[in-house]
């Protein structure tokens, strides 16, 4: 039974993983919350799999630094709204129903919301915190059954 739990665990971490990494190319689909799930999951899944994915140019990349501290660099939501603006303020002017664009606008404005108000920004002290953190519970595996 416990076997059966633990694979899972990992197909289901593997599934966010596939969401995750769409969702670095559409900007629509929220790339870090699916790349927590995979992590979480991965965690209940197998030691080894979790240890696999820390290891990924992903993980390094989009989860680190926000799986330590819960904080996003400038650049990266920077980046993140530049290309969130440039893709879906493309599609609000080539979509000709208004319903639409109204929905894709209220999208766009969840982003920055999201983005400027809800995860803070990294700092100095944060990073460094990042390049010591040993004890996060998601590194730390304490998640593990």
């Amino acid at each position: 039974m416990k076997r059966t739990k633990q694979t899972i665990f990992i197909i289901l971490g593997s599934l966010m993983l596939v969401i995750g990494v769409i969702g670095i190319v559409l900007p629509v689909i929220p790339t870090t919350p699916f790349l927590i799930l995979t992590m979480i999951f991965y965690a209940k899944g197998s030691d080894r799999v979790r240890t696999w994915f820390m290891g990924t140019k992903i993980y390094q990349k989009h989860l680190h630094a926000y799986a330590e501290t819960r904080k996003m660099s400038a650049r990266t939501k920077r980046d993140a709204l530049i290309l969130v603006t440039i893709l879906i303020g493309g599609l609000m002017v080539f979509v000709e129903i208004l319903v639409m664009r109204i929905m894709l606008g209220i999208v766009l404005l969840g982003h920055y919301a999201v983005l400027l108000f809800h995860i803070k920004t990294l700092t100095e002290a944060d990073i460094d915190q990042v390049k010591h953190a040993k004890d996060h519970p998601i590194v730390s595996g304490e998640f593990d059954d």
